[in-house]
């Protein structure tokens, strides 16, 4: 045997090995105690794993043969560990350790599966030699690469944004439709555009892909009128635009329900990019449009700032169901330097603040609950484009290229991924759309190439996400010893926990950011430690720099695996994402989360709890300990002059079902003003109130019942206010909502 790599561990265990198809890869020497990489019998070298040092008990010392043989990059390894010793419960000395606690009674949210949707422009070799590719071999009779639909079902991809990007803001789709199509210059990337992919092959593709189409208008060099055109040509049954769908060939509507105003107009980069006092006002003219030829839409505009989007709203926000945000965080627009794993994984915990960022505005501006966000653009890297200030020469290019570099796409790449999805997913009711920027090629998690496609270490992240998780996100709560690089720190650990509708089936996703060392993470449910074994899906590679290209596609592959807890703990291995597969018994589930107001969620917030407000007009929602009903905390609303305000939280419901909303209300000095005072309504049922409390009053009940109509989710108000502006303060607690028995 070749010494490779030694790891000590601290103990004499008994002798063992791990073997992959009859060959050794691991062995564990009773001799010195240590784990050390078998050269394969070929005398080749095997890839050189991360040095780690850890000192554990025997059984880390066995989990640690086991693991790292299943987790090799030799697809299908099959692990046996030999001799494996009996063990006492794990103890980690100097390794990292973290504690998931998670709340079976906490409240579920269904999260949005559009979380998990993609993003495509006419860049490179995204739509050209990406996806469509006519006469390839590998393509069916309209130019379609077959093996990328196959890879993009795989990953379940439920919604595709299409043409761009910086090329929207100088594309004209009727250039792209009907039979007499002429090539014309892409002025955004440098390049000539065939057009020979244009709005009826993205809608084909998108369905036989099996995912929703999402259209971005031009709102660079285009106009109002021209987006609106567009939708009537997708959509409608009459007028100029939609007898020409009709005349090549398509005769139903497209029913194209997602489309977003603009790309990124904010920025000087972009082509007939608006002034912050513009785009408010551009925004609301195209949006009438659009809804006055298909008011059913979804619709969405480019967002960035807080002014900016302070002006987005004033202008159009009743208009709109989402903004816009984009986050690349290795911006490689220029230079093609990426950054390395510990650099990458100090900005994992960014996109976070940038959703928390956007959701304090929509609290601010009053639209939290009414709007939410579309992440349509996000990646670790930035594209790799120079030339965009000077132009694009044949070297810039030329340099397009290096965006296929296999090498870059690391499982810095895949972890960053893992920790955005994770950040989505704990605001899954503001956050309804994230697409991965782009689907192929370029940044994509799928490389595709003439011969062939190369599943990037993203695209498995994708589908371990889409494919494993439970269809409800629940709150875990994570203590974590940090990972420190430089002048950054992260928590080592970063953690979601879904569940099924009734409890019973949870999926809890687990990523260890360190680079080299194994996390002894511990599994709380209700304060009870995890015990038992369990399945689990694990994605780690060889090396924290490892990745997938032509010659190794399989270099880097999610491992089916079965983990046991030891004293409520689990061995998380170095730069891995885990997703453990358990069961426990049914739990019931309040439908109206935190009505006490004591749970916190931030500083300034209850847990599960949001202010917003209708129309203009100051007002304070606060967070109080001012003689609440019972417990220590209710919510105050609060206006000198006069606001419609609320306290709102979201709740999903059965259909067609009659509920009890109950709850208790103090007041001191409301004037009712223009609107009603202060009452409990649900936004969707407006012809159904609670009593309206006015002047000065101590705590009362009280309660309406309510259907729910057509609705599965519902919006519960906390209201000062109401069709009009009220003044005064009014305190709410205990709220309940409940079934109402036949």
């Amino acid at each position: 045997m070749k010494d490779i790599t030694s790891i000590p561990t601290g103990v004499r265990p008994s002798s063992g090995a791990a073997t992959f198809a009859g060959k050794r890869i691991w062995e564990l020497s009773s001799a010195r105690g240590e784990v050390r990489l078998a050269a394969p019998e070929d005398g080749r070298t095997p890839a050189q794993p991360p040095p780690m040092v850890v000192r554990a008990s025997a059984l880390l010392t066995a989990c640690l043969i086991t693991a790292l043989a299943t987790l090799s990059c030799l697809p299908g390894a099959a692990v046996a560990a030999e001799n494996a010793p009996a063990v006492p419960p794990l103890t980690t000395n100097s390794s990292p350790s973290a504690i998931v606690a998670v709340s079976t009674s906490a409240k579920g949210r269904t999260y949005s599966r559009m979380l998990f949707g993609g993003f495509l422009e006419h860049f490179h070799r995204q739509i050209y030699g990406g996806i469509y590719e006519p006469g390839s071999p590998l393509s069916d009779a309209k130019g379609f690469r077959t093996d990328v639909i196959e890879a993009v079902k795989e990953l379940r991809t439920p919604i595709v944004r299409w043409p761009g990007g910086c090329f929207v803001s100088a594309y004209h789709w009727k250039d792209g439709v009907g039979k007499d199509r002429q090539r014309s210059f892409d002025k955004a990337w440098g390049v000539e555009d065939p057009n020979t992919f244009g709005t009826d092959e993205f809608v084909e593709w998108c369905r036989l892909a099996g995912l929703e189409p999402y259209i971005c208008g031009n709102a660079g060099t285009g106009t109002p009128e021209e987006m609106s055109d567009w939708v009537e040509y997708c959509n409608q049954t009459q007028g100029r635009w939609a007898r020409l769908r009709m005349a090549g060939g398509h005769a139903e509507p497209f029913n194209v329900r997602y489309w977003s105003v603009g790309n990124e107009n904010w920025g000087g980069h972009e082509i007939g990019a608006k002034t912050l006092q513009e785009w408010g006002l551009f925004v609301r003219e195209t949006v009438k449009m659009i809804r006055r030829t298909d008011p059913s839409v979804i619709l969405t505009a480019a967002a960035l700032g807080d002014d900016w989007n302070r002006n987005l709203l004033q202008h159009a926000g009743n208009l709109l169901n989402m903004i816009s945000i984009h986050g690349y965080w290795d911006g490689l627009w220029m230079d093609d330097h990426p950054s390395g794993y510990a650099t990458c994984m100090m900005r994992s915990t960014q996109p976070e603040e940038s959703i928390v960022t956007v959701e304090r505005l929509l609290d601010s501006t009053g639209f939290r609950g009414r709007i939410t966000i579309a992440f349509d653009e996000w990646n670790l890297r930035g594209w790799h484009h120079p030339g965009v200030e000077t132009g694009f020469g044949p070297d810039q290019i030329k340099a397009r290229d290096r965006n296929d570099i296999a090498a870059t796409y690391t499982m810095a790449d895949a972890l960053f991924s893992a920790c955005f999805l994770n950040s989505c997913l704990r605001h899954p009711d503001t956050v309804k759309m994230a697409n991965i920027a782009p689907l192929v090629n370029t940044r994509g998690p799928l490389f595709v190439h003439p011969k062939g496609i190369v599943k990037r270490t993203t695209f498995h992240v994708m589908s371990m996400y889409a494919n494993l998780l439970a269809p409800r996100v629940v709150k875990a709560t994570v203590a974590s010893d940090p990972f420190k690089h430089g002048n950054g720190t992260v928590p080592a650990v970063d953690a979601v926990a879904t569940c099924d509708a009734t409890r019973k089936d949870w999926r809890i996703v687990l990523v260890n950011r360190h680079p080299s060392a194994f996390v002894n993470c511990g599994l709380q449910f209700d304060g009870v430690a995890a015990s038992g074994a369990c399945r689990a899906t694990v994605l780690a590679g060889d090396a924290p720099e490892a990745f997938n290209d032509v010659e190794r596609p399989a270099r880097v592959i999610p491992q089916q695996v079965e983990l046991a807890f030891q004293s409520g703990a689990i061995a998380l291995p170095p730069h891995s994402l885990t997703i453990l597969e358990m069961t426990r018994p049914p739990a019931p589930e309040h439908l109206l989360a935190n009505g006490g107001f004591e749970s916190a969620g931030d500083k300034e917030h209850p847990e599960d709890w949001a202010p917003t407000q209708w129309g203009e007009g100051a007002y304070h929602a606060a967070w109080s300990e001012d003689q609440p009903h019972s417990g220590q905390r209710c919510v105050l609303l609060e206006s000198a002059a006069g606001a419609d305000c609320a306290w709102m939280q979201r709740v999903e419901v059965e259909p067609h079902t009659k509920y009890r909303l109950a709850g208790r209300i103090r007041t001191q000095a409301v004037v009712p003003g223009t609107g009603c005072g202060a009452f409990f309504n649900v936004q969707e049922v407006q012809d159904v109130k609670t009593q309206v409390i006015t002047g000065t009053s101590d705590w009362v009940r009280v309660e309406m019942v309510f259907d729910s109509g057509p609705h599965d989710s519902i919006q519960v108000n906390c209201l000062l206010g109401g069709w009009g502006r009220s003044s005064g303060k009014s305190w709410y607690d205990d709220i309940t909502l409940e079934p109402v028995s036949l």
